[in-house]
């Protein structure tokens, strides 16, 4: 039986090689050398390690087994509070379809950021999908308070245009008027639903 220091080494050796063979693209390698670099770490510190854990993430999510892959960054953010790790769970949450939990993970980015407006825009895209126009507004809005924090005019435009088709549902005529002329003077692109705004004839919720 190895002595504990000897496991140590050989869950590192696991882990250089798993990264290797991520490197190169050799995805079912690289998990079942993370694999042993986890087990091992496991059985010796009583604890996932997060670098082999996310790289056996990558691993999983580049080779399409996204469930595996959700399954480890839901494990690593229970070890290691960390931005970086929420987000990409909040985006594979929402590839999978799973909005809520999506929607979720975002939530608790902002408990921290409130005001961070690529958060407050990603999920005002989800509040979208899921019909709740009213929230996605409430997103869309903080987001374009903070657009300084954005980069490039394309993207402003798109925030712009998200905010007046929340607007636009919620049959709020003159706001979606407003955001769709921010939109439109970014991006010409957007035009038409601003024609359609001004055409708007219906109930404001």
């Amino acid at each position: 039986m190895a002595a504990p220091g000897g496991q140590a080494k050989s869950a590192e050796s696991y882990e250089t090689l798993g990264v290797k063979y991520l490197q190169e693209g050799r995805y079912d390698e690289a998990v079942t050398a993370l694999t042993s670099a986890i087990n091992l770490s496991r059985s010796t510190l009583g604890e996932d390690p997060p670098d082999a854990l996310y790289s056996r993430y990558l691993a999983y999510s580049r080779s399409g087994h996204a469930a595996d892959a959700i399954s480890d960054l839901e494990r690593l953010v229970k070890v290691r509070e960390d931005r970086q790790y929420r987000e990409e769970l909040a985006v594979a949450y929402a590839k999978v379809g799973r909005r809520d939990d999506a929607i979720e993970q975002y939530r608790l980015l902002l408990q921290a950021h409130p005001d961070d407006a690529w958060i407050n825009q990603q999920v005002g895209f989800l509040y979208i999908r899921t019909g709740d126009y009213r929230k996605a507004a409430q997103a869309y809005e903080k987001a374009v308070n903070n657009r300084k924090q954005l980069t490039g005019t394309t993207l402003i435009a798109d925030v712009y245009d998200n905010l007046g088709v929340a607007y636009h549902h919620l049959c709020w005529r003159e706001e979606a008027i407003e955001a769709f002329k921010q939109a439109a003077a970014l991006n010409p692109a957007y035009a038409t639903p601003l024609a359609n705004a001004q055409r708007l004839n219906c109930q404001r919720q």
